[in-house]
């Protein structure tokens, strides 16, 4: 049997033999783990399935100890009080003012693509952000000016004079 100090020194032989090889022992787990995925993601269900109660109840404990807000968004509790100061408790694009929390509450807005958490806007802006996003801003300027004049009334202003 081996004694503790040989046992220790095995551990920090390894530990630096890991630390040396990093990168090819992440590349050569991750080609076993894509060779085997449907046996690992049986395995993992399998696991999931036998400990539900137990990792909800860990989830849940996380979740508890950060806040939702740091959980979901990565957003401390100062850090999202200091965003409604700055704000004034109102959304950043249609200036209405809502709470803080509950319900109505101004929500944390954030960038899909890159994950950048950007500030609090209410329900209805947060919605239509996405679609403004992706038409982009020249579609939006379009989208002013036609409904600034619309066509139908310059045709019907013209026929009066």
């Amino acid at each position: 049997m081996k004694s503790e100090a040989a046992k220790e020194a095995a551990r920090v032989r390894n530990r630096r033999w890991r630390e040396r090889h990093r990168e090819e022992d992440v590349a050569r787990s991750a080609a076993r783990h894509a060779a085997n995925r449907e046996e690992y993601n049986a395995r993992s269900r399998a696991w999931h399935e036998a400990h539900r109660d137990e990792a909800n109840a860990r989830v849940r404990a996380h979740v508890k100890a950060v806040g939702w807000r740091t959980f979901v968004h990565g957003v401390s509790a100062a850090e999202h009080d200091a965003l409604y100061a700055d704000q004034d408790g109102r959304c950043a694009i249609c200036q209405g003012a809502r709470p803080k929390t509950g319900l109505g509450c101004l929500g944390i807005d954030h960038d899909h693509a890159t994950g950048e958490r950007r500030g609090l806007l209410c329900r209805n802006c947060n919605n239509a952000l996405p679609a403004f996003e992706e038409l982009g801003a020249t579609w939006m300027l379009r989208a002013l000016a036609y409904l600034g004049d619309p066509p139908l009334r310059r045709i019907r202003k013209d026929r009066a004079s």
